[in-house]
């Protein structure tokens, strides 16, 4: 089972790879994919499960590699209400693993 902790930090992670997307697939067809590839394959697997607005702000923050302000500013609405959506989007990733076992 994965924690807040624990998610919060494959969150960065995953942020981290997409923002690097095109070196790791070039380095990738030479050395192979990492194995950190399945952890963003899972969390991508199971956003599809999430309400919409959750799913957007995953696209926004980690696939687009957008800060919480950027995305506020982009939705019209308060940072504050972005750190909060981004609260229940951890807490859906740790019940989501939590199901898993």
């Amino acid at each position: 089972m994965k924690t807040l902790a624990r998610v919060r930090e494959d969150l960065r992670d995953i942020r981290h790879y997409y923002s690097k997307i095109e070196e790791f697939e070039k380095v990738s067809k030479v050395i192979g994919s990492p194995l950190a590839l399945a952890m963003v394959e899972s969390y991508n697997k199971k956003i599809l499960n999430a309400p919409i607005r959750l799913y957007d702000l995953y696209v926004s923050l980690y696939l687009r590699n957008n800060s919480q302000l950027v995305v506020a500013e982009d939705w019209g609405v308060s940072i504050s209400q972005i750190a909060l959506l981004s609260k229940q989007l951890n807490e859906f990733f740790v019940e989501e693993f939590r199901k898993e076992g």
